[in-house]
């Protein structure tokens, strides 16, 4: 026994292997090429391809088959003959076709059981060619029959064809005997049958050709000289066609005078039995001519026909019946005979008919009056081709396209939809006109400006008038100018009237009115006369209109009046402002109820008690005291303001809010002026808003004036600011620009205030800045973020001297230097001299700055033809290691050299290159792993007719799977 060993590398998936096979040649020149081991000679040895041997039920069985698959069935008492054994029948090769396993035929199987003409019926799937050449193809038989069956119209047709063409391009059918045959077929060329194609039924032997029933011959076709026997066999030579019979008749067409008349280009001497006259006519070329007059009447003629000259009369309008319209043509030379006059259809537009009446030609000039009929099917030109007397002409008559008309048009009943106001832009509003008498044309609609009331427009859109009673809808936009009636000139159809629409005037509406946030002004005091008193009441959804005003008298306090002005309202939002004026007879509310533009309120305002009053108050010369500052609750601060001319009265304190800077209030409590002079004291609260001037209307005793009190700015200040434990993120690398770095500081005590942030240089390693970005401290603790650019100049320390809110601190960052240490990188896998997967080196870095590197690919120098490929991907912050992934078919053994450069940093690595492992001799059936790669496997299969062992090498297709040996697959890691 010997061991044949075939290499084969080859891509595979699981369960699914390729590889170029050859069995005793080292050259394989197909997927599977298998050499005789003793080509020619003598020698018993057996040389053949054995294909696998299985009975049907195992062909049966089968699943998920390829197609093309080969199998000998040697048994088919077992399994069943279906599915996809439905042609297993015998024993034998098959083939798989997709579907079922197919007998791949030999000579005897065709000829023995093979589905053939010979033993069954079948149906052509395609069409089918038997070349015979220069053979007869010969259907011989004694009692049966040749048959050509059924078409899918149901009739019989043989066809037979010559491809050739020109002389010999004839197709016969010949029935023949040894003294005559009978021909039947076509002929496409210029031989013995004349030129073009045609189709002939010839007896080419000389004799006579003829047709008949039951051995009469009653259609004969002479052999000599083409004429026609009806009833004999030897028609005269003179006649083209005779009949004879001694029993029967000739039989013409019987016709009435309307249907011959109804012909047209009829051939001279053509002729028919007339059954209105009893009498065969014929056509002399120009007119019907009876065979029962004595002597036939003049052909009449002219010498010249005058269409273009036509004098017509009339009107022809599309879709309508054509009534009194006529054409005269003038004629010359005419001879003075009779002609059968003429009836001629339009062309061009069709549906007329131009009708000659029958009479007889003048001796010399005359005209002939063609009556038109019939209704036009579109507007045009209808062309009439006259052909009288010999002479023709085109006549044309021009078809008006249908004018849309009416009988009446009734604007007095317009259907009126929609509103129009004065001012108003018109939405939703039309007329819809009734009419009378319509006559189903078209119109090309109108559009009509208004009268009157100008700014309208009334709209017809084109369309088409009812046949009859109908309506035309009128849509009116635009803008009226004014209130009163707007006219429309309506004119459609022929018919006119006047379309009259009422614009109403705009009456002044709202949709809200807002009493309660009244704006009011002055004060109203009991037994005090109003003066300078009034309220601005809002109101929402205005129509711009205007309004007549009103006057309201007041209940509970009564003697006021509140008055609004006539006026317009806005469009929208706007107010109105009643003036309130008389004296209020008591201390109370005074209650005025509005009612304006469909909307009503209650509007109320306070009439005070006699209160006290003071003849100066001096806020510039206040006594202040306490100190403001923004953002902090104001405690202990006041001001004291002087005044003059007291009269004792009481007065009821006042608040008043600050402006400018906001957030304060001025406090003053109730009491009571001096008589004279004395002073005021407001209460300082709250909390400023901003640092700045905060100012307040101080109105008191019936004088004003401002009191103003400085805020001072909130610095922002912390309690301790701690660099120590600063968060930091990414990585300084010297000479590479920060990016990403950052440092967060953490303090405590922070007053909430503002701080303008800051910008600070590095010392020690330099080129760097810490910024942070101006902001608010938290009250309380809280951190900073500093952000850090720029190139550190060297490796070291970067230190940052940090100052904010009255606290200070030094950050330090550490700058660091990126390497490559080749020396120790990690090696995994074997190199060896054969293809090469899954052998990495993974070199370790330091100093990584988070920053990006393109991939690259490293040709080795030494062992070459390997290549140490770098996919792209980027650096850690701090160390991290880069994976070298190494492909290729080594040149030989040896040092394999790789020199690597990351970011200007370089390192040289070198791996061994080893023989490949010898595969083990075959010792069993089976497949085995590959001890050079753990994703390649081998088979081994031992061929008894070579006595040898074959061994087929194998790949994983997928890069990240092995060949697990247990379960003899490729698994993905």
């Amino acid at each position: 026994m010997k061991n044949k060993t075939i290499l084969l590398l080859a891509l595979a998936t699981v369960g699914l292997l390729s590889a170029q096979v050859g069995v005793n040649t080292s050259d394989p020149q197909t997927t599977m090429d298998i050499m005789a081991k003793n080509a020619t000679g003598k020698s018993n040895n057996v040389d053949g391809l054995l294909i696998p041997r299985v009975d049907r039920e195992r062909a049966q069985s089968m699943t998920n088959i390829p197609v093309s698959t080969l199998i000998y069935v040697n048994n088919v008492s077992t399994g069943a003959q279906t599915g996809t054994a439905l042609k297993i029948d015998a024993v034998g090769l098959y083939y798989f076709n997709g579907s079922v396993w197919t007998k791949v035929m030999n000579g005897d199987d065709i000829n023995a059981d093979q589905v053939n003409i010979y033993n069954s019926n079948g149906t052509l799937t395609g069409s089918r060619t038997v070349n015979i050449d220069d053979k007869w193809l010969t259907f011989e038989a004694t009692t049966g029959n040749f048959q050509v069956r059924g078409d899918s119209d149901g009739l019989t047709r043989s066809y037979f064809q010559n491809a050739n063409t020109g002389a010999n391009s004839r197709a016969d059918i010949a029935i023949t005997s040894a003294s005559g045959g009978l021909y039947v077929g076509a002929d496409s060329g210029s031989g013995v049958f004349g030129v073009g194609p045609k189709g002939y039924f010839d007896n080419r032997t000389g004799g006579r050709l003829s047709l008949g029933n039951d051995g009469r011959e009653d259609l004969t076709i002479n052999n000599t000289i083409g004429n026609i026997g009806v009833g004999t066999t030897t028609p005269n030579s003179n006649a083209a066609l005779e009949i004879t019979s001694t029993n029967k008749g000739f039989l013409p067409p019987r016709l009435t005078t309307a249907q011959r008349d109804a012909m047209t280009n009829i051939p001279a001497g053509l002729m028919i039995y007339n059954v209105n006259t009893n009498c065969m006519d014929f056509w002399n070329s120009s007119a019907w001519v009876s065979t029962c007059a004595v002597t036939a009447p003049p052909t009449g003629t002219i010498i010249s026909l005058n269409c273009a000259g036509a004098t017509n009369s009339g009107t022809l309008t599309a879709g309508t019946g054509a009534s009194g319209v006529s054409s005269v043509i003038s004629y010359t030379g005419g001879n003075g005979a009779s002609h059968g006059g003429q009836t001629i259809a339009s062309t061009g537009v069709t549906g007329l008919t131009a009708t000659l009446s029958a009479g007889s030609f003048a001796n010399g000039n005359g005209t002939l009056t063609y009556t038109i009929t019939g209704t036009p099917s579109a507007a045009g030109t209808a062309s009439f081709a006259l052909n009288i007397g010999g002479q023709a002409c085109i006549l044309t008559r021009t078809v008006d396209a249908l004018v849309g008309s009416i009988g009446s048009l009734n604007c007095s009943g317009a259907a009126n939809s929609g509103t129009l106001t004065a001012g108003t832009g018109a939405s939703g509003v039309s007329s819809v006109i009734s009419y009378t008498g319509g006559n189903g044309a078209s119109h090309g609609g109108q559009t009509v400006a208004s009268t009157g009331v100008t700014g309208l427009t009334a709209t017809l859109s084109a369309g088409s008038l009812a046949n009859g009673n109908g309506t035309l809808t009128y849509t009116i936009t635009g803008t009226p100018s004014a209130a009163g009636t707007a006219s429309f000139a309506l004119n459609i159809g022929g018919q006119a009237c006047i379309l009259t629409r009422t614009v109403d005037a705009l009456v002044g509406s709202i949709g809200s009115l807002n009493c309660s946030g009244a704006a009011n002004s002055g004060t109203l005091t009991a037994g005090t006369g109003a003066s300078g008193v009034s309220s601005v009441i809002s109101y929402t959804g205005g129509n711009g209109a205007s309004h007549g005003g009103q006057t309201v008298a007041s209940t509970g306090v009564t003697g006021l009046t509140a008055t609004l002005s006539a006026g317009s309202l806005a469009n929208g939002n706007g107010t109105l402002t009643y003036t309130i004026t008389g004296t209020p007879s008591a201390a109370g509310t005074a209650s005025f109820a509005l009612n304006i533009g469909g909307q009503a309120c209650i509007l109320t305002r306070t009439v005070d008690a006699l209160v006290g009053s003071i003849g100066s108050l001096n806020c510039s010369g206040a006594a202040n005291s306490g100190t403001l500052t923004a953002g902090t609750g104001a405690s202990g601060v006041s001001s004291v303001i002087s005044y003059t001319g007291g009269n004792g009265a009481s007065h009821g304190g006042q608040t008043i809010a600050s402006t400018g800077v906001t957030g304060l209030t001025a406090t003053l409590s109730a009491g009571s002026f001096a008589n004279g002079n004395g002073t005021l004291t407001y209460t300082i609260t709250g909390t400023p808003s901003a640092a700045g001037t905060a100012s307040f209307a101080l109105n008191i005793g019936g004088q004003t004036c401002t009191l103003t009190r400085t805020v001072d700015a909130l610095v922002g200040t912390i309690g301790s600011l701690n660099c120590a434990g600063a968060t930091n993120s990414g990585t300084l690398t010297a000479g590479t620009g920060a990016s990403g770095v950052s440092s967060v500081i953490s303090y405590t005590g922070g007053n909430g205030a503002s701080h303008g942030g800051q910008t600070v240089a590095s010392t020690g390693v330099t080129g760097l800045t810490a910024t942070l970005s101006a902001g608010s401290l938290a009250n309380g603790n809280g951190t900073l973020t500093y952000t850090i650019t720029g190139t550190p100049s060297a490796a070291g320390t970067a230190s940052f001297a940090l100052n904010i809110g009255g606290q200070t601190c030094t950050l330090t960052r550490t700058v660091s230097v990126f390497s490559l240490n080749c020396g120790a990188a990690t090696h995994n896998g074997t190199l060896r001299n054969t293809y090469n997967i899954d052998v990495t080196t993974i070199i370790p870095y330091t100093g990584g700055n988070g920053s990006s590197y393109p991939s690259q690919s490293v040709s080795s120098t030494g062992v070459t033809g390997l290549t140490a490929t770098l996919a792209t991907g980027s650096l850690a912050n701090g160390n991290g290691n880069l994976t070298y992934t190494i492909t290729g078919l080594p040149s030989g053994t040896g040092q394999a050299h790789f020199s690597i450069n990351i970011n200007g940093v370089q390192c040289n690595f070198t791996r061994t290159v080893y023989n490949p492992i010898a595969l083990p001799a075959c010792q069993a059936d089976g497949y085995y792993p590959d001890p050079n790669n753990p994703r390649g496997f081998y088979a081994c299969v031992f061929y008894p007719n070579f006595n040898s062992w074959v061994q087929f090498k194998y790949v994983c297709a997928e890069p990240d799977a092995y060949y697990d040996a247990p379960t003899k697959k490729c698994i993905k890691q």
